[in-house]
This record gives C-alpha cells, sequence and structure tokens, in this order.
C-alpha cells in the first residue's frame, strides 16, 4: 500500500463505524447512568408503601458497568489496531480519559 491515502486506511478497516458505534453505546451507557442518580435522588413510589428507596443503585450499577464494558472493548480494539504502538497507546488513553469525563459530566448534570 504505498501509494494509498492515508484515509483509506481508517475507511478500509470499518474504524469509522466501530467508532460511531463505541460512541452510541456511550450515550446509551450515560442515559441509563442519568436515569440511575435521577432515581437515586427522587426515589418513585411505585408502591404506597413501599420502604425501599434505592431504585436508583441497580440503574447506576447497571450504566456504569456498560461503560466499563464498552471501555474495554473500545481499548482491546484499539490494542489489536495495526496502527503504531504510539498512537495506540494514545487513542486507549484518550478512549478512557474520555470515557471517565463523561461519567463526571453525567453526575453532575442530572436533573434535581
Amino acid at each position: 500500500m504505498p501509494n494509498t491515502p492515508w484515509y483509506a486506511l481508517f475507511l478500509d478497516s470499518k474504524i469509522v463505524r466501530t467508532i460511531f458505534e463505541h460512541i452510541r453505546n456511550t450515550f446509551y451507557c450515560s442515559l441509563i447512568l442519568a436515569v440511575g442518580l435521577y432515581t437515586h435522588d427522587n426515589p418513585p413510589s411505585f408502591f404506597a408503601n413501599s420502604r425501599f428507596d434505592g431504585w436508583g443503585y441497580p440503574l447506576i450499577g447497571v450504566g456504569l458497568f456498560l461503560f466499563l464494558l464498552n471501555l474495554a472493548d473500545s481499548v482491546l480494539l484499539i490494542m489489536k489496531s495495526k496502527f503504531g504502538l504510539g498512537f495506540r497507546v494514545l487513542a486507549a488513553l484518550f478512549t478512557i480519559f474520555g470515557t471517565a469525563w463523561l461519567v463526571m459530566v453525567v453526575g453532575l448534570f442530572r436533573v434535581r
């Protein structure tokens, strides 16, 4: 591939589709996490005499588990790619810090 343009490597390896799939999954995880945080702050009254007000904890747990699963999958895909080691490490660090930042943003901007 000596005469192949640089962008052809991205398009041929389906990396663009994978990136958008991980972004979509991250937004789904953030939505589940935001619902869990909202439910934790404002517990619903499903039953009139319900003594359990912790309905947000399972949703927060599922949201964080899906975040970590998506993060692990994206980092593994980055490390398996054919790019240079420096690019792979930078992309993995960007993914890790970007996901952590998104978790913090969702935590800060929840509806009260």
